[in-house]
């Protein structure tokens, strides 16, 4: 069977088609917030809380229509009028809260990184978008990757690609960045890529764990991006990155996959964790969202990724650019 080329994927991707719920498991204000912006991004014309609220209601979404808080009301409250009119504030509320989010987006986003004017409870699409905007669009579908299944594995390749670039951007110039994932350069199976990598940085494998890889296994996980901070001694007593790039909604469950890489090596001092992800988690009171679901990494989030470039040339080079273009161009919503 001959493969598809993208722009076929493309045309595959988008007939028919439409965005049902965020598809989460519960109530996540950022994730719903993103719902927002996708239907700004995919309609010709603005979007307002009615046409989100309408939407959420007819597919019956279960975050959004019930809550624990619900229930518990329902336990409490013996008038069933009184029950009612509860619990349509309740998901007003919520509306309107989503759309605070994007209204807080507008504020804590610079006005080239930010795609959409969000007024009186309505949002739409900008006009004459930058390439940070633009950068902001590809993200975006980085982080709902469940509604494109069809370009799913260029659009996490592309992400990749775009954290390599953030931390270069991030680290000092003196800085050696490696990519370890699908974009890596390094040949052969993962053990000789391993052993390669250790090479380079100038430390010593585990051998033990190294044993336990099988030989047809060319991409190890655990570990996308590394880099180290050389010194001219070349003693590897230095800073030591190790990055993971995690697309989608469950970027938590993903944290530990650089701990698991890092038994590979018998590093001096122990490496600093970085994880990439394409989700909007930074917010107007200075914490991220689901700050709880953090462990002892430095976040990337889409917010901070942006704010790394002054300037993308290689933006436009990018395989899934053709997607961020005809999302633009075409608002093919259903």
């Amino acid at each position: 069977m001959v493969a598809m080329s993208f722009n076929e994927k493309l045309e595959k991707q988008f007939e028919n088609f439409t965005i049902e719920t965020p598809n989460v498991s519960n109530y996540i204000e950022h994730v719903y917030a993103d719902f927002v912006e996708l239907h700004a991004l995919f309609l010709k014309e603005e979007v307002t809380i009615a046409d989100i609220s309408d939407k959420l209601q007819d597919v019956k979404d279960f975050n959004i229509l019930e809550t624990e808080q619900l229930d518990s009301e329902e336990e409490k409250l013996e008038e069933i009028a009184s029950l009612e009119a509860e619990r349509n504030d309740i998901i007003a509320e919520r509306f309107y809260s989503i759309f605070e989010i994007c209204k807080d987006r507008q504020s804590l986003y610079a006005n080239d990184e930010y795609p959409f004017v969000v007024l009186d409870n309505q949002i739409r699409l900008k006009e004459n978008l930058s390439d940070k905007q633009k950068m902001y669009i590809l993200l975006l579908l980085c982080s709902n990757l469940n509604y494109f299944n069809t370009i799913k594995h260029e659009l996490t390749v592309d992400f990749e690609l775009l954290s390599y670039y953030t931390l270069t951007s991030y680290l000092p110039s003196k800085a050696i960045v490696k990519s370890f994932g699908k974009n890596s350069g390094y040949k052969g199976n993962a053990v000789s890529k391993i052993k390669t990598l250790a090479k380079e940085i100038g430390i010593n494998i585990n051998e033990n764990k190294i044993s336990c890889i099988s030989p047809q296994n060319v991409q190890e996980r655990g570990c996308d991006l590394i880099a180290w901070i050389p010194f001219t001694d070349k003693i590897p007593n230095m800073l030591i990155v190790l990055s993971q790039c995690a697309c989608g909604k469950n970027w938590d469950t993903k944290q530990s996959d650089t701990e698991f890489f890092k038994g590979y090596f018998y590093f001096e001092k122990s490496p600093l964790h970085i994880m990439f992800i394409p989700c909007a988690i930074s917010n107007m009171g200075e914490k991220f969202f689901q700050h709880d679901r953090i462990l002892d990494h430095i976040f990337f989030d889409r917010k901070r990724i942006l704010e790394q470039f002054e300037e993308i040339n290689f933006f436009a080079r990018l395989k899934s650019f053709p997607a961020i273009e005809k999302s633009i161009s075409d608002r093919i919503l259903v």
